[in-house]
């Protein structure tokens, strides 16, 4: 036995037009059912699966068009064809914005009625195509997605890493200053996550404090370690790593700016910095915070040519600073993190470690 075209549900308060509708229908190799109320019409809906429902307007002290409308919203949403025995715009108009597929006036033929079914089936299951096809790209697109997080996760602990090994590099020409790169990287990121800044500037900030010295490889390594005072040649041999190191990371694709943020870490607000004089905000946010890890990290370090200061010293000296030479915010946050928040620069982190920690930590 050939299995029926589709489920059709009949609500009409006339039972004779009930029973020509369903008769032709079944005819035509349909599976109908019919209801005279709207409560027996959901009975029916919610125990069997109904492809299309045929409505008439006004039934019994009811309306037809609050069915259409309980239907469409249905999910998966069962389609209406609506039909009444009055001629009326407004009424039209209101089935449609219920969410009915069709309309017809009685009497109608069966042949239009057919039509309409037809129809109603057609774009039915048009649209379900659409939505399978459109659940199918949305997981395409997760599934992509994912993978090329994955990538890019990847591609940021590779160069992590590489920016780390480079870092070491340079360290190892001055054993005096091992670890002052990595150290200010902790501080600048902790003073980045403390003023809020997204996850993409902390990356940037922490990278550029890894590669903020790397210029000093052009410099002789007897004057990097030079115990005493280094002379006005000496000095401006120093000055210029900056600008070498700037001319060494530019041409190197990194997704953040780090080139320009290296440039610029030696710059000061009153435009007494080096190489270029900036001042104020001509100055990158991320190379201000640098500035103030590197000052904060030096003064606390033993130098060849000088011992460490304390922390209480180094916070009082950069105080003086706020607002002057170092950027106020930044250096608010920086003595914050050592007084009330328990910061420490002999603790290592990794930059995913430092990501994840909220300022309270």
């Amino acid at each position: 036995m050939e299995a029926p075209k589709a489920s059709i549900l009949v609500v009409d308060d006339d039972l004779l037009i009930i029973e020509m509708i369903c008769a032709f229908l079944t005819c035509k190799g349909y599976l109908c059912r019919q209801a005279a109320t709207l409560d027996e019409a959901l009975k029916i809906i919610n125990r069997e699966s109904i492809d299309v429902s045929i409505v008439d307007v006004f039934l019994k002290n009811e309306s037809g068009v609050a069915l259409v409308k309980e239907l469409s919203n249905r999910q998966p949403p069962i389609p209406s064809i609506v039909i009444t025995g009055i001629e009326d715009e407004n009424i039209a108009r209101l089935a449609l914005d219920a969410g009915a597929y069709g309309y017809l006036t009685k009497p109608f033929s069966f042949l239009e009625l057919l039509v309409n079914i037809e129809g109603v089936l057609k774009r039915r299951r048009l649209e379900e195509l659409r939505d399978r096809y459109n659940c199918e790209l949305e997981d395409m697109v997760k599934e992509r997605t994912r993978h090329l997080e994955i990538a890019l996760n990847l591609q940021r602990q590779i160069i992590t890493g590489v920016v780390q090994a480079i870092s070491e590099v340079v360290e190892v020409r001055d054993p005096y200053t091992s670890g002052h790169q990595y150290r200010t990287a902790q501080l600048a990121s902790a003073i980045s996550k403390l003023l809020g800044l997204d996850k993409e500037k902390i990356e940037s900030i922490y990278l550029s404090s890894l590669l903020h010295d790397i210029g000093k490889i052009s410099v002789p390594a007897e004057i990097l370690t030079k115990p005493g005072k280094l002379d006005s040649v000496e000095f401006e041999l120093i000055k210029r790593h900056p600008l070498v190191g700037y001319k060494i990371l530019k041409n190197i694709p990194f997704p953040f700016p780090i080139h320009d943020i290296v440039i610029q870490h030696h710059e000061r607000l009153n435009g007494l910095g080096y190489p270029r004089g900036l001042k104020g905000n001509e100055i990158m946010m991320e190379a201000r915070i640098i500035a103030v890890a590197d000052v904060v990290e030096a003064m606390m370090t033993h130098r060849p040519y000088r011992p460490a200061f304390g922390l209480d010293a180094t916070l009082e000296e950069v105080s003086r600073q706020k607002g002057k030479s170092l950027d106020q915010d930044a250096v608010e946050c920086c003595i914050e993190l050592f007084k009330s928040r328990n910061f420490s620069l002999k603790e290592k982190k990794p930059i995913s470690r430092i990501l994840q920690e909220t300022p309270d930590i």
